[in-house]
């Protein structure tokens, strides 16, 4: 099922789909995170990008790997594979996370979970696309953490984090959610080693360009004239509809999430809950540019989460 909704993707995002390596722009890309030289012009966004070379490395080794058999299908099929299995993992764990949450077993359950996970998947997919490979890693580095986190799983949850800041800097922040998740139930020096993890971590891989990650991380001008909370007024590039579409898109997504969150709230004590989509809503409205939807596959671990416990305080 996941090598069909990818292939899917794929499909509808190139015209030429046989004649197209799907596989080169990732080895540019690679290509690029291998220059150390961080540049700053009007596009520096593009600078973040070599704080992410470390997945990015391992994932075009494979490419090049049977590269050698210079067979573009291939090469299709074998990327393919890759973000398949991302996917499935995705799947494993958001059915993992809700059987959890809900303390329930059985195929009506999994159903469920799939459900949850499958119209989330497409909500995004319709009005993001396919465009941003790194969101898919971190979502299942999200789910990884999240689950680890609610089971205790160490080893797990020091995995996902590894995971996750090799794929992207917004990584660290999965530092966060064991100590949010578990925070009456660990002492505040094993909080400080959970939330340090991730940042030693960073530091180590990236020690060559790290002296420039604040700069990277809070320009103001994503370049390309995008909008951006970090500079408001880049907002007033945006036609007036424009703005309002995208407004209305955040708004009825976000509000489902809200809305369980508040009925779950006379019920049971859900801070967490809270706190991770705080977080994870900061990450998104300011670490990137205004509309950039595909980033809302962040929340797929949110809205498992908050369903799960819906059905089981409401029993539906």
């Amino acid at each position: 099922f996941s090598f069909v909704i990818v292939n899917g993707e794929l499909n509808m995002s190139k015209s030429n789909n046989d004649q197209y390596d799907f596989t080169l722009p990732h080895v540019k890309m690679m290509d690029f995170m291998s220059d150390r030289t961080i540049v700053f012009s009007e596009n520096s966004i593009d600078q973040r990008k070599k704080f992410r070379w470390l997945y990015k490395k391992i994932e075009v080794s494979l490419y090049s790997f049977f590269a050698n058999f210079n067979s573009i299908k291939l090469n299709k099929y074998i990327y393919l594979f890759h973000y398949s299995l991302i996917l499935f993992f995705s799947l494993i764990f958001s059915t993992l996370l809700y059987e959890s949450l809900a303390q329930k077993a059985g195929v009506q359950t999994k159903i469920t979970a799939f459900v949850i996970f499958y119209l989330v998947y497409l909500v995004v997919s319709l009005i993001g696309g396919f465009n941003e490979t790194f969101v898919y890693i971190e979502t299942l580095s999200i789910l990884m953490a999240l689950y680890s986190s609610i089971k205790r799983k160490k080893i797990l949850f020091v995995l996902s984090v590894l995971i996750g800041v090799s794929n992207r800097e917004t990584g660290m922040a999965l530092g966060l959610i064991y100590p949010i998740v578990n925070f009456k139930n660990i002492s505040y020096k094993q909080m400080a080693v959970f939330m340090l993890i991730p940042p030693i971590f960073f530091t180590i891989v990236n020690i060559d360009i790290i002296q420039h990650f604040f700069a990277l991380i809070f320009y103001s001008d994503l370049g390309e004239g995008r909008p951006t909370l970090l500079n408001l007024p880049t907002l007033l590039t945006l036609g007036v509809g424009e703005l309002i579409n995208t407004l209305i898109i955040y708004f009825l997504f976000f509000l489902p999430l809200a809305h369980m969150i508040r009925i779950l709230n006379r019920r049971v004590e859900v801070g967490w809950l809270k706190y991770i989509s705080l977080l994870y809503a900061t990450i998104i409205l300011f670490g990137s540019y205004f509309g950039n939807f595909i980033l809302l596959l962040l929340f797929l671990p949110v809205y498992i989460s908050a369903t799960a416990l819906v059905n089981k305080y409401y029993n539906t």
